[in-house]
């Protein structure tokens, strides 16, 4: 990492001085690229032209720290920092190429990460110039040093010295910022004293008298033990409480500019209180719970699906301190509970419906959504499958959701549990669905499930009877054949259509070991297989399945004559419902006429 680092500082420590050598008046960007460009001046008089991101680029680098291992790395560090942060010089000036304005050079977020660093120059620059929202808004975030949070404190104490007024109207909860002020300094950070005297100044008095704690402060500043206050009673959840409205304070979807987590910090610590409690109380034993949980997700569930739904998730992706913890606790839930399947299939469609409404190449991942991911890449029924046949209805329920991920680790997890069982019954409806789903997508272990389905079953007092087995390959082949043909103009085009022939090719394999006369075992099924009229979209003509005319050999190759002979009968009677392909029907006839081992 270090050289890494080191090698970034070279490059734009070189890319700077390079830019710093241009003239004012040279052009060094087109104009119909400057919308993003800005015109820098320092105190020195020296000028550059650079990319606003390339600028912001430099900046991160620099909140990093500077790099160990070589001295050169050093030097450029140095260089680096003397140029954008001169040490008591002021700042240098941007302005937009295009319009001349003077531009934002360090936006809020960039000086929300230079408060981070550890480097004290970046932490002083940050702090600059702060209005009270601001400073209120920083003193609220996460990650941030002892020795950067003194110096915030530091600022609302000067804050509140110049303009209290305005320093208060800005807070929205006084309870909440005292005791955040109270948290730091047990953290270490000193100063806030007077910021937290005109917190505490307009409290209500508090009836409990906890042991004050003495803080080590600078000698010039008052020892002034300051109380750590006892945390307000939370209000307890009924089952009349609507859990949507709760849920829609806790992540507001037109928030006020001004709100931050302290506003909804009794209801998050309410509700993971309530999720907690029901969580631990099944652990125990305890049968008898509030059913907090399963209405928190039907509540979610019902959110989610409404035209705001998105916007919903979207909050609670950039709320992750929030709503994290409370998508872990109802994961534990759902651990603890593997027979409320209700709440298990629930939980899973929630967590698929968010991930889908947060896939956006443009939308940073976070937290949030990687929680997501785990959850759904960690969802395995293997801890709750009870018989083979839930195992195929979770499959089934899974394969709604396109995610091949989960759908690869839930067909191993039910290959597992065929394998460990030497009785189940499954529906063939519910069979065919599955393997219909894992060919439509592709799945690797198709083959690998079919292959148990029809031979370990074979060996065990499970077995699926022949006309099952035939009529579900029949089936799958059938939904083969009706798939939208690809153009075959080009090889492209035809190359696209390999893993579909793939599927029916397996599908074909079995058919003929099924049924080595493909017609014999389930005739209504195979005779639409072999010769139906399929109508293609679009077109005038019949759609031909790839797979019929291997299958209309092995028909004239593997079948008998009482066989052949119905199929002519078949074909050339007038009372049939059936509407038959005539390039098949002609294609099986001429077989049957010319080739000599038939006659």
């Amino acid at each position: 990492p270090d050289a890494v680092l080191g090698a970034l500082l070279s490059i734009f420590f070189k890319y700077v001085q390079r830019m710093r050598k241009t003239k004012e008046g040279d052009e060094v960007y087109n104009w119909s690229e400057s919308q993003d460009q800005v015109f820098l001046r320092w105190a020195s008089g020296e000028t550059a032209t650079m990319h606003i991101l390339i600028v912001h680029a430099m900046v991160i680098l620099l909140t990093l720290g500077c790099p160990q291992g070589d001295s050169s790395f050093e030097c450029n560090f140095s260089a680096l920092l003397d140029i954008w942060f001169p040490d008591k010089k002021p700042l240098p000036t941007a302005f937009l190429v295009d319009t001349s304005e003077e531009a934002l050079l360090l936006p809020d977020w960039l000086k929300l990460r230079m408060i981070r660093s550890e480097v004290s120059r970046l932490v002083d620059a940050a702090l600059q110039d702060l209005d009270p929202q601001q400073l209120l808004l920083f003193v609220q975030s996460f990650g941030i040093p002892v020795s950067s949070m003194s110096k915030l404190l530091q600022y609302l104490d000067q804050a509140v010295s110049h303009d209290p007024q305005t320093l208060e109207q800005n807070i929205m909860d006084k309870n909440y910022m005292a005791h955040l002020v109270e948290v730091q300094h047990e953290r270490g950070a000193t100063g806030g004293q007077t910021f937290h005297s005109l917190l505490t100044a307009s409290l209500p008095p508090r009836q409990e008298k906890p042991e004050p704690v003495h803080l080590k402060v600078n000698g010039d500043t008052p020892s002034t033990p300051i109380r750590v206050r006892a945390s307000a009673q939370l209000p307890i959840l009924g089952p009349e409480d609507d859990l949507a409205a709760t849920l829609l304070k806790l992540f507001p979807l037109n928030p006020d500019p001004r709100w931050r987590l302290s506003s909804s910090h009794q209801i998050s610590l309410t509700l993971q209180r309530a999720l907690g409690q029901e969580v631990a109380a099944i652990r125990k034993g305890d049968t008898q719970v509030t059913g907090i949980s399963i209405r928190l997700l039907q509540a979610i569930a019902m959110l989610i699906n409404l035209p705001h739904g998105r916007a919903l998730v979207l909050v609670m992706h950039r709320n992750h301190a929030i709503s994290c913890p409370l998508m872990r606790l109802l994961y534990h839930y759902q651990r603890c509970v593997p027979q409320d399947t209700a709440f298990s299939s629930l939980f899973l469609k929630v967590v698929m419906q968010m991930m889908a409404l947060l896939e956006n190449p443009s939308l940073e991942d976070g937290p949030f959504r990687a929680q997501l991911k785990s959850f759904a890449t960690q969802y395995s029924f293997r801890h709750r499958i009870s018989d083979v046949r839930g195992g195929f209805v979770q499959l089934v329920e899974v394969l709604e959701y396109h995610n091949m991920e989960l759908i690869n680790s839930s067909t191993q997890a039910l290959i597992a549990a065929m394998r460990a069982r030497e009785k189940f019954s499954v529906e063939p409806k519910l069979i065919g669905k599955a393997l219909q789903g894992l060919a439509e997508v592709k799945s690797p272990y198709l083959e690998e499930l079919l292959t148990l389905l029809l031979t370990i079953n074979v060996e065990t007092t499970a077995a699926l009877p022949a006309t099952v087995s035939v009529a579900m390959v029949s089936s799958l082949l059938l939904r083969e054949g009706e798939e939208p043909p690809g153009k075959p103009e080009t090889m492209e085009s035809s190359s696209e259509k390999v893993k579909p022939v793939s599927a029916s090719g397996l599908l074909i394999d079995w058919m003929e070991l099924l049924d080595p006369e493909v017609i014999s075992v389930c005739p209504d099924l195979q005779q639409r297989l072999l010769f139906a009229w399929n109508k293609g979209k679009g077109t005038s003509g019949s759609q031909v399945p790839s797979f019929r005319p291997y299958l209309l050999t092995v028909l004239t190759h593997q079948s008998n004559w009482n066989t052949l002979h119905h199929c002519i009968d078949l074909l050339l009677s007038k009372h049939r419902e059936l509407r038959f392909d005539p390039s098949a029907s002609l294609d099986f006839l001429w077989a049957c006429v010319h080739i000599p081992r038939i006659w």
